[in-house]
């Protein structure tokens, strides 16, 4: 960014702000997040709503003009989703004709598979777009002379493509004349292939006004409804002209910085090695494989790719040739050979196929099975052909076999893939200059960027499918599925090199990021407390449907209302004369309004079915997930138990039931169905926490060792300073000093964590004594990610207390206790607020199960060291113990 304090005020910068004020852009409503096929993340849900207050509330944009804006997010967040998401609301708002371009026509494949075919893997929307009641097609387009109404009609086009058909349009082709008539959407992705004419360029190219970004310019220079999107994960706001043009329009930046440190991408990692070039590919395969065996036996369904990468399509061709050869009489000696080059991650695959036994003849049956020719792919040509694209597109599907692609750069923009684990770089050039990376160094790490995407999958919380789970524990086994690795010939500059690229670009942790260790203490081992003793837990389990009889009633997280207050719009239905003046007419119908009672059981029965067609929330299977007992839809829309007795206070132009039109009865039930659906929540799949805490080892939950990457930042932040060492900040010491490995009732051997937990250790360190009095075997430990606990009922959220204390009673050794202790800064008070409330329920309404009432399971407030200088809240409500 430039240095100019002025050339800050980006769009983005202001909307920060707003977005504090009010507590985040998060509200996206129910035309957008029940029409679409995945659930938006948070990031995306803040990009939209960033787009909501532009467009309804924000009173600086120019309103007699339709919204030009760029979302610059991070490669693998999501941009597709948040264009769908777009397009449904643009619907809403009139508009229904949109021209889709792009740099490369791969990129067009991809995004008709995202947008139009239903069955794909990829395709972001639900099986049936319901906008106001009716429903919506998605249908491509060549132009907009046969466009439909009940339709979002889409063409698709390259820029190139594009700028030629207007340049010398054809007949039945689109012309800057026809275009003019409608009101567009224009989405540009990749747009950072747009802005020809804003940066500097020679003298003949500034004459040509036929250029690709002025044929944008002229379209939306045609019809001042005319919108523009424009997405990307580059742009060049260092440079001047691009940013004064784009410093209104970028309403949201995410970049892959955040979206790394938000948990969203893969851990890259450089794997180097003095290798020939085969030996460097038999590596990445051995390494893939022990991928896969090792998330197979988690239960977690896996087909890791591999991508082989050459700098020319002649070398990529030869080398795909020697591959297969050498595949088809791969041995266990030529396993066995890269052994002695392993380290890091191909070391630890060793260590695990001798520890499950795997022979090495196995390993190499196998690897011949799974890497055979007909599970390879070359798209070293110039042009993919569409079945290689659908191929590509579709990596991730089961009955996709591919484990290997071998390519050059035709990969570099809009390939879609999260299996993609280990990419091997098949050449050992550089090209830097003056101590800059250069063209093919950045091209590596915006493909590595792609490869970053996660792998989602879940093991024991669905909330954290899309993001890292062992960032807490670098030594647990299934990191390796969370990682990818950059398999490059050990030439130490380029590795500087591309490391300093991939950390600029954010994909890659900063340099200031350090590994640090904690291990349990062997006294502490040796303890009773460790080997005997138990951390007791709750469960998130899925709400069960809940009984017919009190479906009405109300239940835990339901909100059925006891009367729901309807107001049909005057006009629905009204004979109008052409020309005459109707405006008494109008006022009064406004004046003569009635409000009657009417039981929802009264309406026709097929009015409900021709409703309910329209609303896709209120099908038998959703509604069946919910409600059990139910033979019928039509049993929970008529009973007398169900919706038939709903009682509806409807407010019209008539004094009684009788006197409603067809359509307004219509309208009525459409709107009663919208309203009892979301109050019941039918489409979504809900989770409560139980009460019931069950009892597991201490010694199987807690790791011995723990090894944790941190981000050591130049301030007096604690976060990754070691507490048992004394001194400043700037010395990489403790402010809240306290040698820990003398501290027996410390069970771990160092805290490297925030001030709020050190300061919380030290009030522990001046409490135990007094503790002592009335407990024996007293421990802290912190959880670093070895349990959750889940907030009681719905929705059961998920939570992990910073910490745990155990204690034996000395009055009767019968006894055991457990209390919960989470430190909070100030910050986060009222944002966690509802942890807290949890924890203050825990020891009224836990339940052990399989014990006779010798557990104590105990939630203290938070301690945040302000409150507690004041109150001793956190002293006092363990000492009451």
């Amino acid at each position: 960014m430039n240095n100019n304090p002025q050339d800050k005020m980006l769009l983005d910068d202001m909307y920060q702000i707003y977005s504090r004020m009010q507590g985040g852009f998060t509200s996206v409503p129910d035309h957008i997040s029940l029409n679409l096929k995945h659930e938006l993340r948070p990031y995306q849900n803040e990009a939209l709503g960033r787009y909501f207050h532009y467009y309804d509330k924000d009173q600086s944009r120019d309103q007699a003009r339709g919204p030009q804006l760029l979302f610059n997010m991070a490669t693998g967040s999501g941009k597709t989703m948040i264009m769908a998401s777009l397009l449904l609301d643009l619907y809403k708002r009139g508009y229904n004709k949109v021209i889709f371009f792009v740099n490369t026509t791969n990129i067009i494949e991809k995004t008709r598979e995202n947008f139009l075919d239903s069955s794909s893997s990829k395709y972001l929307f639900a099986d049936k777009i319901s906008i106001d009641g009716s429903i919506v097609e998605l249908r491509e387009a060549t132009d907009f002379s046969d466009a439909r109404d009940d339709a979002i009609n889409i063409v698709f086009s390259t820029i190139q493509g594009l700028h030629t058909t207007l340049k010398s349009p054809k007949e039945n082709g689109l012309t800057y004349e026809d275009l003019a008539e409608h009101g567009l959407v224009l989405l540009s992705d990749e747009a950072h292939h747009l802005n020809g004419d804003t940066k500097a360029l020679n003298t003949d190219e500034k004459k040509d006004n036929t250029s690709w970004e002025s044929t944008i310019n002229t379209i939306m220079g045609g019809n001042p409804r005319n919108a523009l999107f424009e997405f990307t994960a580059t742009i060049d706001l260092d440079d001047k002209e691009i940013f004064y043009k784009y410093k209104d329009r970028v309403i949201y930046r995410y970049d892959l910085r955040a979206f790394r440190e938000d948990g969203y991408s893969k851990d890259v990692w450089i794997y180097d090695v003095a290798a020939e070039l085969m030996d460097r590919a038999i590596q990445a395969i051995v390494i893939s494989q022990y991928r896969k065996k090792l998330a197979l036996a988690a239960g977690i369904w896996l087909k890791p790719v591999v991508l082989f990468k050459s700098f020319r399509i002649a070398d990529a061709n030869d080398f795909y040739d020697e591959f297969i050869l050498k595949i088809k009489t791969l041995s266990a000696g030529d396993i066995e050979r890269q052994r002695n080059l392993a380290t890091g991650i191909l070391e630890r695959a060793y260590g695990y196929f001798d520890t499950e036994d795997v022979s090495m003849s196995d390993l190499a049956e196998e690897l011949r099975s799974d890497f055979a020719e007909e599970r390879l792919i070359s798209v070293t040509k110039k042009a993919i052909t569409p079945q290689d694209q659908q191929r590509l597109n579709s990596l991730e599907d089961r009955e996709n076999e591919i484990r290997a692609v071998f390519a050059v750069n035709v990969l570099d923009e809009g390939w879609d893939v999260l299996n993609l684990f280990d990419i091997v770089r098949l050449y050992d050039t550089r090209d830097s200059k003056s101590g800059r990376p250069g063209k093919t160094t950045m091209a590596e790490a915006q493909l590595i960027g792609r490869g970053a995407r996660y792998y989602p999958f879940v093991l024991d919380d669905e909330d954290r499918r899309f993001v890292r789970k062992f960032d807490e524990n670098e030594l647990e086994p299934l990191r390796v599925i969370e990682q990818l690795h950059y398999h490059s010939a050990s030439n130490p500059k380029y590795i500087q090199e591309i490391r300093q690229t991939l950390r600029e670009t954010g994909i890659m942790a900063d340099i200031n990021t350090v590994k640090r260790e904690i291990n349990l203490k062997e006294s502490f081992k040796n303890t009773r407390t460790y080997q005997h003793g138990f951390v007791w837990k709750n469960d998130q389990v899925e709400s069960a449907a809940i009984p017919e009889q009190i479906a009405l009633l109300g239940g835990p997280g339901y909100r059925l209302q006891e009367i729901y207050e309807i107001a049909v719009p005057v006009g629905i239905s009204h004979d109008r004369q052409i020309f005459e003046d109707n405006s008494d007419l109008e006022a009064q119908s406004r004046s003569e309004e009635y409000t009657f009672n009417v039981s929802f059981g009264r309406f026709p029965k097929n009015l409900v079915r021709h409703a309910v067609d329209r609303n896709k929330k209120l099908r038998y299977d959703i509604v069946a997930e919910k409600i059990s007992g139910l033979s019928s839809l039509e049993g929970f829309l008529t009973g007398e138990k169900q919706l038939g007795r709903v009682k509806l206070a409807v407010t019209a132009g008539v004094d009684k039931y009788e006197k409603l039109t067809t359509e307004e009865r219509l309208f009525v039930v459409e709107k009663l169905l919208g309203m009892v659906a979301n109050d019941i929540a039918l489409n979504e799949k809900s989770f409560e926490g139980t009460k019931e805490f069950k009892k597991y080892p201490i010694n199987e939950v807690f790791d011995e060792r723990i090894l944790r990457n941190y981000t050591i930042t130049n301030n007096d932040a604690e976060f990754g300073i070691s507490q048992s060492h004394p001194g400043s900040f700037d010395q990489r010491g403790s402010q809240y000093y306290l040698d820990l490995t003398k501290e027996n009732w410390h069970a771990y051997d160092d805290n490297f964590g925030t001030s709020e937990e050190k300061k919380l250790v030290i009030l522990i360190k001046n409490l135990v004594d007094d503790l002592r009095e009335k407990w024996d075997d007293v421990y802290l430990l912190r959880n670093e990610g070895a349990f959750k606990i889940y907030e009681f009922g719905k929705p059961g959220r998920a939570f992990e207390p910073d910490y745990v204390l155990f204690a034996n009673d000395k009055i009767d050794a019968s006894v055991s206790w457990q209390i919960f202790i989470e430190p909070k800064g100030g910050h986060l008070l009222e944002h966690d607020k509802w942890k807290q409330d949890f924890l203050l329920k825990i020891s009224d309404e836990s339940r052990v199960v399989g014990e006779d009432g010798n557990i104590r399971i105990i939630g203290v407030p938070f301690f945040n060291s302000d409150i507690e200088s004041q109150s001793h809240t956190v002293d006092a409500s363990l000492r009451s113990l």
